[in-house]
């Protein structure tokens, strides 16, 4: 027996509640970090330079001038990626056992099927958002935004921010999971030295994010336990704003090196792969990512492909640019019969200094 008008319109409703139930929060990682923005076209220019901390000679009064040899400039240029999802309009068995039967004129049932349709663009953008986050995620852990068919971006972070604590040197050289031997506070230390003399951080104060398994191992270190325990109770005193930066992390505590202070917070959300249905931590368990208060980065949208029109005798179609994060679209194909609503963009990730940032291997 078909389904009446109303009754349709009840199952759609339901189907949209229960979906919008099993969507995951989403939380905003590293993305405090990079603030957002659009450009009209779809190449990204970077201009790279490494600041040697030069200072200034004096020259004889009146005389010619000196001439500095500065650091070699370089600019990259990158084509940021495109994700695309698609939905399709038959996908919808309601649709196709109802509206398509005839009822395609009836305003409360279009309207239905419309919502429908956003609701998973909605989350099909949720999609791209991650994307956005493995991206950061990426660079965080390595420096290289891995993409599909191995077409990846290396920013060539410097070697020494990203370190592998038992064999680099300075570091404590013990992995945390040796809770009597290990020294955390001597690799944080070395942390800290290299963002203030090798990146030139201006801040003594860094995040050090973790995995909750990796802070367990961290909190269970015998030069740690009893710091932890006593500090456990100041989170009132630290700076709110501060926080703010690493907002959906969770604040474990603070440590103190010899000249630096420690931000210890947890962080432990996952995406899945849309093939595998693999689910995988965007912070691998045997690393520690610090940032330095004053890094910052970009999430630029590159321009994104729309339908432009031209006449050349007779009217034409033609490939256009629009800048926007997100641009919707509908489709048709006339010879399959199939249409539906296309979601797209082009983001990437691009830190203000590739350098500003530290990562260490801890566990095995």
């Amino acid at each position: 027996m078909a389904i009446d008008i109303i009754n349709h319109s009840a199952v759609i409703n339901h189907q949209v509640a229960v979906m919008l139930e099993k969507e995951q929060p989403k939380r905003a990682g590293l993305s405090s970090f990079f603030t957002r923005q659009t450009i009209g076209t779809n190449m990204v220019s970077t201009l790279i330079k490494r600041n040697q901390n030069l200072i200034s000679f004096d020259v004889v009064n009146y005389g010619e001038g000196k001439f500095n040899n500065e650091s070699k400039i370089q600019e990259n240029f990158y084509k940021p990626p495109v994700y695309e999802e698609n939905y399709f309009f038959d996908d919808d068995s309601l649709y196709m056992t109802t509206v398509a039967k005839g009822l395609m004129n009836n305003a409360p049932v279009n309207t239905q099927i419309a919502q429908k349709a956003l609701n998973q663009m909605r989350l099909n953008r949720d999609m791209i958002e991650r994307s956005v986050k493995k991206q950061q995620w990426d660079f965080a852990s390595s420096g290289i935004i891995e993409l599909k068919n191995n077409d990846n971006i290396d920013f060539k972070r410097d070697s020494a921010s990203i370190v592998d604590v038992t064999v680099a040197s300075g570091y404590g050289g013990v992995y945390w999971n040796n809770a009597s031997t290990a020294k955390p506070l001597t690799d944080y230390q070395k942390v800290g030295q290299y963002l203030r003399n090798q990146a030139f951080s201006t801040s003594k104060t860094f995040y050090s994010i973790m995995s909750s398994s990796t802070f367990n191992k961290l909190a269970q270190i015998d030069e740690i336990k009893e710091i932890l325990n006593s500090r456990r109770a100041n989170r009132a005193e630290l700076n709110m704003p501060e926080i703010d930066l690493v907002a959906g992390m969770a604040y474990q505590g603070v440590l103190s090196t010899t000249d630096f202070e420690v931000i210890l917070v947890t962080y432990d959300d996952t995406y899945t792969h849309p093939v595998t249905l693999v689910r995988t931590n965007y912070l691998d368990d045997n690393l520690v990512v610090n940032i330095p208060t004053d890094f910052s980065g970009k999430t630029i949208f590159a321009a994104l492909k729309t339908k432009g029109k031209t006449n050349v005798g007779v009217e034409a179609n033609i490939p256009a640019l629009i800048e926007a994060e997100y641009n919707m679209r509908p489709f048709w194909d006339d010879r399959t019969l199939t249409g539906g609503l296309m979601l797209n963009s082009s983001p990437l990730v691009l830190p203000d200094d590739v350098d500003l940032i530290h990562t260490m291997q801890v566990l095995t």
